[in-house]
């Protein structure tokens, strides 16, 4: 369980994944970057509880994410993901809520011939 009031919630660099995430913020922004970690499970379930705040998960690049569970009341959710789980690579579920945030679901950006 991840917890923030006012404050933001970061994870990057090298971190190690639990099977199930569960993040609660009421109005700090949350950042969950996978793309370092070291992730041993096939399926990776992240609840979302977040008030005011926004979310940003930033996955490797073979990954996918199902969001279908995840509701924006009066923000957005972003994803750039493949829903669909492809073999040997590491799929998401992300549910929950965003009562006045959004949340952003992506890989990799590109940008002239480098991948940040």
């Amino acid at each position: 369980m991840l917890r923030a009031g006012a404050s933001g919630i970061k994870r990057t660099g090298e971190w190690i994944v639990p099977a199930r995430i569960r993040v609660k913020s009421s109005m700090g922004s949350v950042v969950l970057d996978f793309r370092e970690a070291a992730i041993a499970h096939p399926i990776v379930d992240i609840e979302l509880a977040l008030g005011a705040g926004s979310a940003k998960l930033l996955l490797p690049d073979d990954a996918s994410a199902n969001v279908d569970d995840l509701v924006a009341t009066m923000g957005a959710v972003r994803s750039n993901v493949v829903a669909k789980p492809t073999i040997g690579a590491t799929h998401f579920v992300v549910r929950g809520r965003a009562r006045l945030g959004s949340v952003t679901v992506r890989r990799r950006r590109g940008f002239g011939g480098l991948r940040i």
